[in-house]
């Protein structure tokens, strides 16, 4: 007879962080841990542990964590690690691995090579620009762009005063506004 599950499956691989850190001396101040959800991704992502403090409760679930994040390679600096101390979710580098890790992880020269920028201004689909254009006598009308820049988006810059040429915007919400257009 088949198994047959019931309720939300858990997709996390690991110990949770104080079964971890309580059998280590101060606390593993200085260890790197890995969460094994960030496995998935070719860069390194870990955590280095700064200070850790249990609260000492009966299932050792909670207590404060303070850690530096590297993701995919970035340094984001000291993060506080306690929401999501209890989830079964870490591994512990051994100590052999650590120089991997660390190795791996970018310094500020290759984080610059890696900046992109993108431009501050859009042109209008064409048959807008037309209707735009003859509202406001205005023969080249330039949209703002609006960017989502998040944590993660710190190789990103705006070129001011730059114009984006392209006829055809990729990934596009209404790409029909595109078609039959002609160079």
């Amino acid at each position: 007879m088949p198994y047959v599950y019931i309720g939300k499956r858990n997709f996390y691989f690991g110990k949770r962080l104080w079964e971890i850190v309580g059998n280590l001396k101060n606390f593993g101040e200085g260890r790197l841990l890995v969460r094994s959800k960030f496995e998935r991704y070719p860069e390194v992502s870990y955590v280095k542990i700064i200070r850790a403090e249990p609260l000492m409760d009966e299932e050792n679930l909670f207590g404060r964590v303070l850690v530096e994040k590297v993701f995919r390679g970035r340094h984001y600096g000291e993060y506080d690690l306690s929401k999501t101390a209890y989830k079964n979710d870490f591994k512990l580098v051994p100590r052999d691995e650590e120089e991997f890790y660390l190795s791996r992880t970018m310094k500020a020269e290759e984080l610059e090579k890696l900046k992109k920028s993108l431009p501050e201004f859009i042109q209008f689909p064409p048959l807008l620009k037309e209707m735009i254009s003859k509202q406001e006598n205005n023969p080249n009308p330039l949209l703002k762009a609006v960017y989502n820049l998040g944590p993660n988006n710190s190789t990103v810059f705006i070129q001011p005063g730059a114009v984006c040429n392209k006829t055809k915007i990729e990934n596009s919400k209404a790409p029909h506004l595109y078609e039959n257009l002609r160079p």
